[in-house]
């Protein structure tokens, strides 16, 4: 099992953290794992549906997260403004894999970014189904059998100045389907942020 945040042992977070006052989200990365393909869906159909679900979660975990402004630590740039200043630099999201945290936080003039990845693992035939009611949680990755039944999220937290990653936060939900995006963000890419330090507890 891996710890629920692991930091550079050189970092002082808090000291980072203070420092920061404004934030981006990056588009997510959306990985849906189907034991088979349902009928008439060809892989590259899941990866075009990965892609533009990941700009679909950026937007609702953004306004999510300004919902509920009042129990986040800084200000988060808004949706719009991040995927045009991306645009504007011509980072793509092979490059946002790539470049260091530091520049992306530049071209952004942001303190700081969360990158977040989603996995659902998919086994019924039924393109609506994006991930699994909250049944139980489980900290890291734990067994490995549990992700037959789970979706997994990893949010890593960067740095602008330093372009290092200070924070990296892995969690599992595992229970049963659900049908609602909406759930996702709340249960899930919430749940997650709560554990870092940008969550005013």
């Amino acid at each position: 099992m891996i710890p629920k945040t692991s930091f550079s042992q050189e970092t002082n977070v808090d000291s980072l953290v203070k420092q920061h006052k404004k934030i981006a989200v990056l588009p997510l990365k959306v990985y849906y794992i189907y034991k088979t393909l349902p009928e008439g869906l060809k892989v590259g159909d899941v990866r075009n549906k990965e892609y533009e679900d990941g700009f679909l979660l950026q937007k609702k975990f953004n306004d999510y997260l300004k919902l509920k402004k009042e129990s986040v630590t800084v200000e988060i740039q808004s949706f719009d403004e991040t995927n045009s200043l991306l645009a504007e630099n011509e980072i793509t999201l092979q490059d946002l894999k790539d470049l260091p945290a530091d520049f992306i936080c530049k071209a952004l003039k942001v303190d700081g970014i969360i990158d977040a990845e989603i996995r659902l693992n998919t086994f019924i035939n039924n393109e609506e189904i994006v991930g699994r009611e909250l049944l139980s949680i489980a900290i890291g990755v734990g067994n490995k059998n549990k992700l037959d039944n789970s979706v997994l999220s990893k949010m890593k937290i960067s740095d602008g100045n330093t372009g290092e990653m200070i924070g990296e936060f892995p969690l599992v939900l595992v229970g049963t389907m659900f049908k609602s995006t909406e759930k996702v963000i709340e249960k899930m890419l919430w749940l997650n942020f709560k554990n870092t330090p940008y969550y005013k507890k």
